[in-house]
């Protein structure tokens, strides 16, 4: 079964380009072009294997998105990997206290942003099969 990404940033660029790595990547991939858009699409299932959202956007944050997330999934459940242009120490280690599963800084490498996807993935479902 493939697995399924939903991605979340208010930039049509931004989205466009993810969607063409993660799909390149071989993953089916949603999109919501705000964090409240993507809480009613995480509303219904099936729920996806990873949200990739951006930590600033218009209306909810990224990290308030990743709150609202977290009060109904575990990091294993649904994982979340934080993007942004933000690579302060500060910014990261907020993100790791709200349940980030990773981070990944504006402008991002494909290959890169694919190896970090797929080991977040992987490691995730292994720990919900083992449980």
């Amino acid at each position: 079964m493939t697995e399924r990404i939903l991605i979340v940033d208010d930039s049509v660029i931004a989205r466009r380009m993810l969607r063409q790595a993660l799909e390149r990547g071989g993953y089916v991939v949603d999109d919501a072009p705000s964090a409240e858009v993507a809480l009613t699409k995480l509303a219904s299932p099936p729920i996806p294997a990873l949200v990739v959202s951006d930590v600033n956007m218009d209306g909810l944050s990224g990290l308030q998105l990743l709150a609202q997330i977290r009060e109904r999934y575990t990091r294993i459940e649904l994982p979340v990997l934080m993007l942004t242009t933000e690579g302060s120490v500060e910014m990261r280690g907020e993100g790791r206290r709200g349940g980030a599963n990773g981070w990944i800084v504006k402008p991002f490498d494909p290959e890169t942003l694919l190896g970090l996807v797929d080991k977040v993935i992987t490691g995730a479902k292994a720990l919900r099969e083992g449980a």
